[in-house]
């Protein structure tokens, strides 16, 4: 039996459990996270890592693990489309990964396919093949199989700097 992905719709706030629990019974999966800045009290800054879909984690089974994926806590159902577990493309799936590996604030809308997309293969690298649209600071990409684009913020001089702090002085 081949393996396709699937989506699987999850209870509320539980979608790391999820993924926690079908990793650990061997099966593949992908809960993409995004980047959120919460700011409390007008000066203290959070920062937490949300999934870029609310309820739901995606899965790389055969029909024959349906079961197995339905009996884990807090899964809910499978996403349908005419009657049938909606299949995500292996694409969309790659289009998710690298969109959101790259991008760190991701926000989804739900939407018709866009006709007029740009094709920047620079987005991702020179050998990427995905429809990215430009716009002033924003970059969206389509995920044609699930109806959502998805869009991210470039942050201007963005760079993630490690640093160690040893005996109360900060090394870079």
């Amino acid at each position: 039996m081949t393996t396709q992905w699937y989506a699987v719709c999850t209870r509320p706030q539980q979608e790391l459990k999820v993924s926690a629990a079908l990793t650990k019974k061997g099966i593949e999966n992908l809960c993409p996270l995004t980047r959120k800045m919460l700011v409390s009290n007008g000066f203290r800054k959070k920062l937490t890592w949300n999934p870029v879909f609310p309820s739901f984690v995606f899965v790389h089974i055969t029909e024959a693990q349906f079961n197995t994926v339905l009996r884990t806590n807090d899964v809910m159902s499978f996403m349908y489309w005419m009657g049938k577990p909606a299949v995500v493309n292996d694409a969309d799936i790659k289009t998710i990964e690298q969109f959101t590996t790259r991008y760190p604030n991701v926000t989804v809308q739900k939407t018709a396919i866009i006709k007029n997309a740009v094709l920047a293969a620079a987005a991702f690298d020179e050998t990427a093949e995905e429809e990215v649209e430009l716009q002033d600071e924003r970059i969206r990409t389509v995920v044609p199989s699930l109806g959502f684009i998805l869009t991210a913020s470039r942050e201007k001089n963005y760079r993630v700097i490690n640093t160690n702090i040893e005996r109360g002085k900060m090394i870079d």
